[in-house]
């Protein structure tokens, strides 16, 4: 079996085991079901990624982000900035088909925190938690994703991402089916020389950020608040941190180097907001994964 976890462009981890049984990883976060037949290389099957979550600004399409407990969601505060309504949709795949073998589930954003020292105009603290007014039940096409360790840090050379961003900068449409790819993770200098030759010399990367992409795969607008993910030991898989639109895109690119990734050194931010919605969140402690 395998188990995801999340950083915001989250980094998650997968782990794999030798069987298909546990052996390990007692928990229940970032687990997907891998049983379905394979779809196409680059499009996700059905409920393979459960923790996977729509954002939706007037009922359109608007970004992605990470199921972290049954009723918080986890994502990027550029997409959750302007004034709602939002609504948060689980165990989606296919965006335009009524006809999945499990309907998926819509949620009013009863409540929206932004890290408050998110600065807009440099993406930094670009990350944000969304508390839906009832919990989302826990089932095969919906579920959490595991969060990494405070002082975890990268040592895979690739990662997974999601999204149903757009597939090419040329295009207007976003993809119907949930996609996925793996990325390269790219160092922080490489990726801060990539970036002055777009934003000038003088343009300093900050250290939070992590960068991931190129070999001509990547994500693109649309994909913000989704998680990379990366693979851990023993079939889990944690989220590290979310793709970035806007800002963070290199100038009128989506298939390049350049997919910034926040990465989720703010533990403390996401502790002492959560601490405060424990009361409501008490009825399904159980299920929140001991990482948060």
């Amino acid at each position: 079996m395998l188990q995801y976890r999340a950083f915001v462009h989250i980094i998650a981890k997968i782990a794999k085991c030798a069987s298909d049984t546990d052996v390990c990883c007692k928990v229940r976060c970032g687990k997907r079901r891998l049983d379905t037949q394979l779809f196409t290389k680059d499009k996700a099957n059905f409920a393979e990624f459960p923790w996977m979550l729509a954002i939706l600004y007037r009922n359109d399409y608007h970004c992605g982000a990470s199921l972290i407990h049954p009723q918080v969601a986890l994502t990027a505060a550029h997409c959750v900035q302007n004034p709602g309504p939002y609504k948060v949709r689980a165990g989606e795949w296919d965006r335009y088909s009524r006809g999945e073998p499990l309907d998926h589930e819509d949620r009013a954003a009863e409540k929206i925190i932004i890290h408050p020292a998110y600065n807009a105009n440099s993406l930094k603290n670009d990350i944000a938690l969304i508390i839906v007014d009832e919990p989302f039940p826990l089932q095969d096409n919906i579920g959490v994703v595991c969060l990494p360790h405070q002082n975890s840090y990268i040592i895979q050379q690739e990662c997974l991402v999601t999204g149903w961003g757009k597939t090419s900068h040329h295009t207007l449409w976003r993809s119907n089916i949930l996609k996925k790819t793996i990325l390269p993770v790219v160092s922080h200098g490489f990726c801060q020389m990539l970036l002055q030759f777009y934003l000038g010399s003088t343009f300093t990367l900050d250290s939070t950020f992590i960068c991931a992409g190129g070999q001509n795969k990547d994500t693109c607008q649309g994909d913000g608040g989704s998680p990379l993910m990366s693979v851990r030991e023993c079939s889990s898989i944690r989220a590290l941190d979310r793709p970035a639109d806007g800002a963070a895109w290199l100038p009128q690119q989506c298939l390049r180097i350049r997919s910034l990734k926040k990465r989720l050194g703010s533990f403390q931010f996401l502790n002492q907001s959560l601490a405060k919605q424990r009361e409501k969140f008490r009825s399904h402690e159980k299920n929140i994964d001991k990482s948060i």
